[in-house]
């Protein structure tokens, strides 16, 4: 009966997620309220020492330097990303060029995400707090300022809206179509919780009333444009050259399923992992990476046996992420994905009720998980706590890109304005966001700010041919260059006119985002003097 109680309270009637939010903000200080402001307080903090990388300035000068909503669409052609989050930007964009406002703004979707969990999930309190400084929602899905914060806002807002007694299945449905415009793991997961909702539609005794109703039907057509268009948007042009490229991995390959189920472990338990993996035998790690995974797995499927509906969704977004990271490689902050799906199943959850098991081994494993869970959920949090404390220390202490530093060096010598020309332009290119200035990138061969993932770059340039095409600009435009490059050039590709200003070579946290800076001073006779060292 207690439990029964429980679920009751947090179903109420007067469970109103926007009343709530609102008198959230309006009543006295609460230890949740304090909670939100350390967050906050702490994110602000975190985007300040954090030197933001190309993938993130990437985003922001491609909304930057779109003229329109049209361009903007154009633009991200080679992306693979839904538009959601470039088009929020380019709303910035028409009043700033700073891209601290973008920081800024992730940080306060992030912090709407942890007001609506600790208002909304029915957690404890100890585990509500555990969550929100965790790795995932304290580092990397508030500090990096990416697409994926607003993916986690939008499964928290389904789960609130799920949990209310009288459902409101447009305005659900309408949440998963803007989940599925997010990233393409948050497409997987929109699909998985839109037949998890279709399921629930169709187990309720007013199926068929709920059917007819305008509104949930409209809302079934806006979730599957939503699904045709992410699905659309991900497919790339022929001409696409990055990781995201029309190349996928299909062959069946045993050590790569070992490799992505392994992705399980390393993401619940973030922090040991993490920290360990350098000191442990590397085949040691691997098998107890992929023991842990199997247990998890298999714990989590008898914690949900019991709601068949949770267990579906459990699977299938868990099944649907691990697919997607075989086909192609996820980084760690696309596997975070599967944190996500663990935390809105068990969200979910209390608002399933249970079935009985048929088989008394398999209720007997039920109910072990089930006495246990608290005890598993704890251990992974607590996991997660100390990962976003160590990831947000060490970014305070080690620079996560030389790419600001660099910026700030160009801007603090009057040199940004100068001609300028990088190479490689992937890495180069967070320079330009910084700076708010047109490269020429010789390996597009063109000017520009953002990296265009096209096959002109595919080729690769030689030193030589940047010398060169400095030199060849430098005549054209009859100015100085800024040579800007990843690597250092030797001394038997320097001539006597080209000067190295500075190098930006410490241990950063991206470890191929380091700068070399060359003067090429503009002279009359540079075009004999090129001729005699390259012909």
């Amino acid at each position: 009966m207690r439990r029964t109680r429980v679920r009751e309270n947090l179903i109420s009637p007067h469970h109103n997620p926007s009343t709530k939010i609102l008198n959230f903000f309006q009543s006295e200080f609460n230890l949740f309220t304090i909670v939100v402001f350390i967050y906050l307080i702490l994110s602000l903090w975190g985007i300040l020492k954090h030197e933001m990388w190309r993938d993130e300035l990437q985003t922001w000068m491609i909304a930057r330097d779109s003229s329109s909503i049209a361009d903007i669409l154009f633009c991200m052609r080679y992306e693979g990303h839904p538009p959601l989050w470039h088009l929020l930007l380019f709303f910035i964009t028409r009043f700033t060029s700073h891209p601290f406002f973008m920081q800024l703004l992730h940080v306060l979707i992030a912090t709407l995400s942890i007001v609506i969990f600790l208002n909304f999930s029915p957690f404890s309190k100890l585990q509500k707090i555990l969550f929100t400084f965790g790795y995932f929602p304290f580092y990397e899905y508030v500090v990096k300022s990416r697409n994926y914060a607003i993916g986690m806002l939008f499964v928290f807002l389904f789960c609130t809206y799920f949990s209310t007694p009288t459902k409101k299945y447009l305005v659900l449905f309408g949440i998963l179509f803007f989940l599925s415009q997010t990233n393409f793991m948050g497409t997987v997961i929109a699909i998985c919780l839109g037949l998890f909702l279709l399921w629930n539609l169709y187990a309720n005794r007013k199926t068929i009333k709920q059917f007819t109703e305008a509104g949930v039907l409209l809302g079934i057509i806006i979730f599957f444009c939503g699904i045709v268009l992410s699905i659309s948007e991900a497919i790339l042009p022929p001409e696409t050259f990055h990781s995201w490229s029309t190349v996928f991995f299909t062959t069946v390959s045993v050590k790569r399923i070992q490799e992505v189920m392994c992705n399980i472990n390393k993401v619940y338990m973030v922090f040991p992992f993490s920290v360990t993996i350098r000191y442990l035998d590397f085949s040691f790690l691997k098998k107890m990476n992929l023991f842990l995974s199997a247990f998890e797995l298999m714990f989590l499927f008898f914690f949900f046996l019991c709601k068949p509906r949770i267990l579906f969704l459990y699977l299938s977004g868990t099944l649907g992420l691990l697919i997607l990271f075989y086909v192609k490689y996820g980084a760690l902050w696309h596997t975070g994905h599967l944190y996500i799906i663990v935390m809105a199943t068990l969200w979910l959850a209390h608002y399933m009720p249970p079935i009985e098991m048929r088989s008394k081994y398999i209720g007997l494993l039920s109910t072990f998980a089930q006495k246990y869970c608290n005890v598993f959920l704890i251990i992974i949090l607590s996991s997660h706590y100390m990962g976003g404390a160590i990831a947000n220390v060490k970014d305070w202490v080690y620079p996560y890109s030389e790419a600001k530093e660099t910026a700030q060096f160009i801007r603090d010598n009057h040199m940004e304005k100068m001609l300028m020309v990088g190479d490689d332009d992937a890495q180069v290119s967070a320079i330009a966001g910084y700076l708010n200035h047109k490269i020429y990138y010789v390996r597009g061969n063109r000017f520009g700010s953002y990296c265009l993932w096209d096959r002109k770059r595919e080729r690769g340039v030689t030193p030589e041919e940047v010398i060169q095409k400095a030199h060849e600009l430098m005549l054209q435009y009859r100015q100085s260059v800024l040579i800007i490059l990843n690597y250092e050039l030797s001394r038997d590709k320097m001539i006597n006119c080209l000067k190295k200003i500075k190098e930006f070579t410490r241990k950063s946290i991206v470890y191929d985002e380091i700068y070399y800076l060359y003067l090429l001073p503009y002279r009359e006779d540079a075009q004999r003097i090129v001729k005699y060292k390259y012909q």
